[in-house]
């Protein structure tokens, strides 16, 4: 689903992207991290794939949809994902944030 979500991001550069990867002695913890508020994508250009998202972690439409509701005109920033130190599968989106 990540790179679902990449290749919608009209990236000019590699510098338009920056990617992170983070692991920790003594857990599982392994997880990325890709920064992509230069891409100027909306949440609501992500809708196929967050849904896709919401079924794959059983969130509840409903409450996912009120959720899109509000969010869907915010600029995507960065998502996150990987497995945490408790050894689950997570992935994160972020948005919002926007320069002053």
């Amino acid at each position: 689903m990540a790179k679902s979500i990449l290749g919608m991001a009209p990236f000019r550069s590699i510098d338009d992207m920056h990617y992170l990867e983070v692991e920790e002695e003594g857990n599982p913890r392994k997880s990325f991290d890709i920064n992509a508020y230069k891409a100027h994508l909306h949440l609501e250009e992500l809708a196929p794939v967050l849904t896709d998202l919401a079924r794959r972690y059983s969130i509840p439409q409903q409450k996912f949809q009120d959720l899109m509701g509000d969010i869907s005109g915010k600029i995507f920033g960065h998502l996150s994902g990987g497995i945490d130190r408790s050894g689950r599968d997570f992935f994160t989106i972020h948005y919002g944030v926007e320069a002053c």
